[in-house]
């Protein structure tokens, strides 16, 4: 057993959406790091309500609970995924 990056963060690829994207696409990209520190990169002065209010809850999210996210993760089984 080994730690994944011990005593750093791992960050994630920066998250971009098209400002027509549905707002449950965009929370999808969100969702997706929040084991990791998200970056997100828009134009926050273009973004419609819906996207500005999804951002806002989960970075809020992220924030409010990265004590439980900030675990020490652990790969098994890695070569199953080897094909």
């Amino acid at each position: 057993m080994r730690y994944l990056y011990p005593n750093q963060s791992i960050q994630s690829p920066i998250i971009q959406w098209h400002e027509n994207e549905s707002a449950e696409n965009a929370s999808l990209y969100l969702i997706n790091t929040l084991f990791a520190v998200p970056h997100v990169s828009i134009n926050l002065k273009h973004l419609i309500y819906e996207h500005s209010q999804l951002l806002s809850y989960w970075i809020t999210f992220w924030k409010n609970h990265s004590n439980l996210l900030n675990v020490n993760l652990f790969i098994y089984f890695v070569d199953i995924y080897l094909w």
